[in-house]
């Protein structure tokens, strides 16, 4: 779980970089593929981490 979070840190970090490089050339981040792409990854790493977050309750219980 330690390994999921890091890189979904790692993805974050990635998109803003990403978002404020496009602000700076008043690029619509709408518009961007790239951003788009990396945006899925980082809610992909966010369901993952949530999923096992839960699967571990249910184990406790």
């Amino acid at each position: 779980m330690d390994d999921l979070l890091r890189k979904l840190e790692e993805e974050r970090r990635k998109l803003n970089t990403l978002g404020d490089k496009l602000m700076e050339q008043s690029i619509s981040l709408s518009c961007s593929q790239a951003l788009q792409e990396q945006s899925r990854k980082v809610d992909e790493l966010v369901a993952r981490y949530y999923d096992l977050k839960v699967q571990r309750k249910q184990r406790v219980r």
